[in-house]
């Protein structure tokens, strides 16, 4: 890893982390939340370099030639412990996070810092991530943790509020491999003055939508699903019923996940629409994707228009949170913004 790519990626931030280094201003627990899970590796292992460099300069930047330096550049710091979520059912078990923590209270080498890194944070079950507050409310000494997230909302905000958090976020998200190609299209026939009819369409079909996550998600863990559990647990009852609940829970947190990005999306829709409509350059906008669908609409919102949709787009996200139901909240969305002049 080269020691300045991370301070490509967000040099402000690099900066502020240096700069904290240098005034011996540093944490022991870091959320870094971003756009791409690779970006955020690539800068917590260059802040991790950066805070075990024992000659840093004046500014707080790595030497990139002490020890710990050159074990980071050739990747062998034996220090950094990396938590990841299991490929076939995109979730961090209690049982893992708990080996992971072992690894946290052995002793450090003199002269280094251990590092702890959850790459998508997010993904901790809720047993696993009740276990890792315990950690972090009393954290081993010489140990920093570094936990990495797409997805915050996902987090305890007991996690969220012990960490320091760092943004780095690109607005780069290509929402189109999120999401149906006919939701973006559903989106774009969303304009004032398109009337009732057609609100009460669009409705319906992004209802059938949301409606049919839970099955895309279940079908998702039923393909990642190791049969041989199964059949592990076909003449055991307390074993089986642990793995119905097991799979009940990855399908919940996968649909979590699903309906989140359909919500984002249709957020980041509204709110780009509003640049849009405020003369921003298109080639300026974040979400590239979105832009010929929305030229090539019916018509395209005022500026107060598109501010209004975008209050009736959180009205609408209020609504889900206070557990309303789905399609009336859909309708009602859908009314607001085609609603005739």
């Amino acid at each position: 890893m080269s020691e300045h790519s991370w301070k490509e990626l967000f040099p402000k931030q690099a900066a502020a982390l240096e700069a904290a280094k240098a005034h011996r201003h540093g944490g022991q627990a870091y959320l870094f939340i971003g756009d791409s899970t690779n970006e955020l590796m690539t800068f917590a292992k260059g802040w991790a370099q950066t805070a075990a460099c024992t000659n840093n300069a004046p500014d707080g930047s790595a030497c990139g030639k002490c020890r710990n330096c050159k074990l980071f550049q050739e990747g062998s710091y034996s220090e950094l412990f990396t938590l990841s979520p299991e490929s076939k059912s995109a979730i961090i078990k209690v049982d893992d996070l708990r080996a992971f923590d072992h690894q946290m209270i052995l002793t450090v080498p003199q002269g280094m810092i251990k590092f702890g890194v959850i790459t998508e944070a997010d993904a901790m079950q809720a047993a696993a991530a009740n276990a890792f507050l315990k950690t972090l409310e009393e954290p081993p000494a010489n140990v920093m943790f570094l936990l990495l997230t797409t997805r915050p909302q996902f987090l305890l905000p007991t996690i969220r509020s012990r960490c320091q958090n760092i943004l780095l976020r690109t607005n780069s998200i290509d929402y189109s491999k999120l999401v149906a190609p006919r939701y973006l299209e559903i989106l774009a026939t969303l304009y004032r003055g398109a009337g009732t009819h057609a609100a009460l369409a669009a409705s319906r079909e992004l209802a059938a939508l949301f409606g049919g996550l839970k099955e895309t998600a279940e079908k998702t863990v039923d393909e990642n699903w190791d049969p041989s559990m199964d059949e592990l647990a076909k003449n055991d009852k307390a074993l089986k019923k642990e793995m119905e609940e097991l799979k009940t829970a990855r399908i919940a947190t996968e649909y979590a996940h699903l309906r989140a990005s359909y919500l984002d999306s249709l957020q980041a829709w509204f709110s780009q629409r509003y640049l849009l409509a405020a003369g921003a350059p298109e080639h300026l906008l974040p979400q590239k994707e979105f832009v010929k669908l929305m030229t090539n609409a019916p018509k395209m919102p005022n500026t107060l228009e598109a501010e209004a949709d975008l209050k009736f787009v959180e009205t609408f996200r209020k609504s889900l949170r206070a557990n309303l139901p789905e399609d009336l909240c859909l309708d009602a969305l859908t009314l607001a913004i085609c609603e005739k002049i």
